[in-house]
């Protein structure tokens, strides 16, 4: 299984918006072929921030998926909501 974590941060006054977006768009996420599910985590220290915790049966799928949303599947109504440019971890689960 791969998990992948993105984080973004947005605007204070936009938190709102982003979390009707990815509740409207993680459909899509949760639909796509390889994907055994998606969470969305409000950061505790700090509620401008989201993470996405992604898994993926495989690194194949997860690449997929990327290209999917760098692609036709761009939420680009998200994007104008960015504080920041968005980070991402990848890994394998091992325990």
């Amino acid at each position: 299984m791969i998990v992948k974590i993105v984080s973004f941060q947005f605007n204070p006054e936009s938190v709102n918006a982003a979390h009707d977006l990815l509740a409207r768009d993680l459909k899509d996420t949760r639909n796509f072929p390889g994907c055994d599910g998606v969470e969305v985590l409000e950061d505790l220290v700090d509620p401008t921030i989201l993470h996405l915790v992604e898994r993926w049966t495989t690194t194949a799928a997860s690449a997929a998926y990327s290209e999917f949303r760098a692609g036709p599947g761009a939420m680009t109504e998200l994007v104008e909501l960015f504080a920041g440019s968005p980070s991402v971890v990848q890994g394998t689960v091992v325990g």
